[in-house]
């Protein structure tokens, strides 16, 4: 009864095999199995991922009642066992379809193949599902002709509808609805093969210049990168992921919010094309979405790497930096991007941070007159000191120094100002001048501190 290992889909040569002999395939990894058998195989296939690296496990189980007992050629089943030890069937390293066949499965036996898969970076953002087929020989053939049956259950349990055999019952027999299943890789089937791929968007901020100064304009560059995978519409049909848009992959919309460093103010935003629309102009915190005219404009996206990052906008913002306190010398700015929908390789990129130093902007002035110009010996002449602050900001620390010239006894001063406790006194000495009268307690933007300065005319002339 012996008989060569048969290999191949529905359609080999099955001449010179016994009644009998199942031939069972798993299809997507399928692949073939020759079992010597009476009756009908009940065969079931079950697939899963392996959580730590990209391995797919198929079980094909034999799930058969013991046969009557019959007579057996025990050398054959011998040879099938050891033939069908291996498969004599596999796909080529690199094949996208991959077939598995000529396996031997004993009577409620189960055969697992595992196999690593590559995935490349090219392969666009989504969840995939990963479907599995068996066909086996029919064991109730009423002639010579190969042919090849699935379990009815899952037959046709994938993206493209088709099932893995044309026959789903048996040739003869009582039971004519062939048993078992296959796996669905169906959107709505099981999860534990499915593949997620998962996007990577970042931001990217930096500072226009090293220091905002009060009273200047400051301006902040966004960037929006792509450096992970494309992200675009997914169709079942014709990716094998779960139907979503990109909008729902990646944002609906693509969102930027700046909250800027308190006291700051945006005046101004433009963008890096029409793609882009901002809001919060004349605020402390600006919103821009990837939305004109609609938020599925921004997609697709192309694949990029953090080397070598794909351009998805860039917002330049202007702002007003805080002009009423100079206590603060540096300060960090952070703008957020809003996460993707099915999550990101990466989050910690969705955020980025500017940091520079900041100053005071001041315009202080003075001026000095007696309002004539010849003095008499021995007489008495006042001058009057005008200290004024333009701003934006306070100037504190502020002081006011004079020294009589040769020819002058200058003896008192008066302060006077147009915010209070700006003058350490209304009246003092003019040694206090000499040593520097200070405008207390922060010299205010917009005021002003007059003092006269009262001196004797002691030069005697020519």
């Amino acid at each position: 009864m012996g008989c060569p290992r048969q290999s191949g889909w529905a359609g080999s040569n099955n001449a010179g095999r016994p009644p009998g002999q199942t031939n069972v395939g798993v299809a997507g990894g399928r692949g073939e199995v020759e079992q010597h058998l009476a009756q009908k195989p009940d065969l079931s296939v079950e697939r899963a991922r392996a959580k730590r690296r990209p391995v797919v496990r198929q079980q094909v189980d034999n799930l058969a009642q013991p046969q009557a007992a019959h007579e057996r050629d025990h050398e054959l089943e011998r040879a099938l066992r050891a033939a069908g030890a291996a498969p004599g069937v596999v796909p080529a390293a690199g094949a996208n379809t991959l077939t598995f066949g000529s396996f031997f499965i004993p009577q409620n036996g189960t055969l697992t193949v595992a196999f690593a898969v590559s995935v490349p970076d090219s392969a666009t953002a989504g969840t995939y599902h990963n479907p599995a087929g068996v066909i086996y020989l029919d064991p109730t053939r009423t002639t010579t002709a190969a042919r090849m049956v699935t379990p009815n259950t899952n037959a046709s349990a994938n993206r493209t509808g088709v099932a893995y055999s044309a026959n789903t019952t048996h040739a003869s027999g009582a039971t004519s609805t062939v048993g078992g299943n296959s796996f669905s890789g169906l959107q709505a089937g099981p999860t534990t093969e499915d593949v997620t791929l998962l996007p990577n968007l970042r931001v990217v901020k930096s500072a226009a210049a090293g220091t905002a100064t009060a009273g200047q304009t400051f301006g902040y560059v966004i960037a929006v990168q792509n450096v992970g995978r494309p992200i675009a519409d997914q169709v079942f049909a014709s990716t094998q992921a779960s139907g979503q848009s990109a909008t729902a992959i990646a944002s609906n919309p693509l969102r930027l919010t700046d909250t800027l460093p308190a006291g700051f103010t945006a005046t101004a935003a433009s963008t890096s094309g029409a793609l882009w629309v901002c809001s919060g102009i004349g605020t402390g915190q600006v919103t821009c979405s990837a939305s004109n005219p609609s938020a599925a404009s921004a997609y697709p996206i192309a694949a990029g790497t953090p080397a070598l990052p794909q351009s998805v906008g860039t917002v330049t913002l202007t702002v007003s930096p805080a002009v009423d306190s100079c206590a603060t010398t540096s300060v960090t700015n952070t703008v957020t991007l809003s996460l993707a929908g099915i999550g990101e390789t990466d989050a910690t990129d969705n955020t980025a941070t500017a940091a520079h130093a900041r100053r005071c902007g001041t315009d202080l002035r003075i001026a000095k007159t007696n309002g004539v110009s010849v003095l008499i010996s021995g007489q008495t002449t006042a001058y009057t000191i005008t200290v004024s602050n333009l701003g934006p900001s306070a100037a504190p620390g502020s002081t006011v120094t004079d020294s009589a010239s040769a020819g002058l006894n200058c003896t008192s001063v008066t302060c006077s100002a147009t915010s209070a406790g700006m003058c350490p006194a209304a009246s003092m000495p003019f040694a206090s001048l000499t040593a520097g009268i200070a405008i207390a307690p922060n010299f205010p933007a917009g005021s002003t501190a007059t003092l006269v300065v009262t001196c004797g005319v002691t030069a005697s002339g020519f």
